[in-house]
């Protein structure tokens, strides 16, 4: 038999999303496991063969998903609760034992434009998306071409950073609908579709990968 202890924090929505302008905080997020741990939370887990989405977990479950040990992961989930991304949503005891479970304390973090001056959070983001393409489609690159991919990527998500930071400024506090991301995401591109930067190294972009993927650029989707 257990028990599940609740706090305060469980009665109060999540907000939807929240904006990290503190540089300390950034720096926490540099930490590629640290990112992985709070991916892992956004999307949920179904506990225990429930169709049902449980968004507060415990170290067992991360662990499991990551596919690693419970112990290399309480250091980075303490350094996340220290930064305020990570909060105990409850503890459920059994017999020998006490689970504490963990959740995000929004479901969307974005990085304020001018927090990160360094630049850091975005060059780990453009390498690792730079290697997602590259071995999600399996192209040949050479060292050359995957550093070029890395560093238009990487500006392209600190353009990106620019227009997601200004809109979230401007939600309403008041709406918790858990489509905002998509109505953020939509205007982000809305705005930035014009801007010289972003349309510069889209080109790029497309000049580097049209190429290798043998994507046919005259094919366009048909509309009514």
């Amino acid at each position: 038999m257990s028990a599940s202890k609740l706090t305060k924090k469980d009665q109060k929505p999540i907000p939807e999303v929240r904006v990290i302008s503190d540089p300390e905080v950034i720096k926490v997020l540099l930490n590629k496991t640290r990112r992985e741990i709070l991916q892992v939370m956004r999307k949920g887990y179904y506990r225990d063969g429930s169709n049902r989405i449980s968004y507060d977990m415990s170290v067992g479950e991360i662990a499991e998903i990551l596919e690693t040990t419970p112990q290399r992961l309480y250091h980075h989930i303490d350094k996340l609760i220290e930064a305020g991304l990570v909060e105990k949503s409850r503890e459920v005891k059994k017999v020998r034992s006490v689970i504490t479970y963990y959740k995000r304390t929004a479901r969307n973090f974005v990085i304020a434009y001018e927090s990160d001056s360094t630049g850091e959070m975005y060059e780990e983001q453009g390498k690792s998306m730079a290697k997602t393409i590259k071995e999600a489609f399996d192209l040949k690159l050479t060292n050359d071409e995957f550093d070029r991919l890395s560093s238009i990527v990487t500006k392209l998500s600190r353009n990106s950073s620019f227009y997601y930071s200004k809109l979230a400024g401007k939600l309403s506090p008041d709406y918790q609908g858990k489509d905002v991301h998509w109505a953020l995401d939509l205007l982000r591109r809305t705005f930035q579709v014009n801007d010289p930067e972003y349309i510069k190294q889209m080109n790029d972009l497309r000049g580097l990968l049209q190429p290798k993927l043998g994507f046919d650029t005259n094919v366009t989707q048909e509309t009514n």
